[in-house]
């Protein structure tokens, strides 16, 4: 049936109940296909490599290759003592409530709240993690180990903290 007397337009048919008829929606199906007839699961198989001919100190060194900084070295200029580690707390807490008193006498402050000492820990932590972590950046750009004064200096002038020395 058509609800333009124009030729171009859209003819748009009523379905009488046929399911028979084949609908032309352009959406498309929502059934999966069917997998193939012979879909037989296929296995590889994986061998292990054969086992490594234990070296003795003298084959396993080969001149001229290496050279570098030994990581299981136990002192000396080669890194240090790898077996102990300290683990780090929460050092924050050696901010002292007393030390806060006296930057904050310093500043001028005559009576200061409960709260404040553990939100000025909070500042100190997150300033420092600013400046170290930049001053670390910095130290890992030059490909050194140790973090130098100057690279304490370069990370303060970058968050615009110029301090002379």
């Amino acid at each position: 049936m058509s609800f333009f007397s124009n030729s171009s337009a859209i003819d748009v048919s009523a379905n009488d109940g046929d399911d028979n008829e084949s609908n032309n929606d352009p959406s498309p199906s929502l059934a999966s296909p069917a997998p193939p007839a012979s879909s037989a699961p296929t296995f590889t198989t994986i061998h292990a490599p054969p086992p490594l001919k234990s070296l003795t100190r003298i084959e396993a060194r080969i001149p001229g290759v290496g050279g570098g900084k030994n990581i299981r070295s136990h002192g000396g200029k080669t890194g240090g003592n790898k077996r102990h580690r300290r683990l780090l707390r929460d050092n924050i807490l050696g901010i002292t409530k007393p030390a806060i008193r006296r930057l904050a006498r310093r500043g001028g402050v005559k009576r200061i709240s409960g709260g404040v000492y553990e939100c000025q820990r909070k500042w100190v932590k997150k300033y420092l993690e600013k400046i170290v972590g930049t001053a670390i950046t910095l130290t890992e750009h030059a490909r050194r180990k140790t973090v130098t004064l100057q690279d304490v200096l370069y990370a303060l002038k970058s968050h615009n903290k110029t301090m002379f020395y």
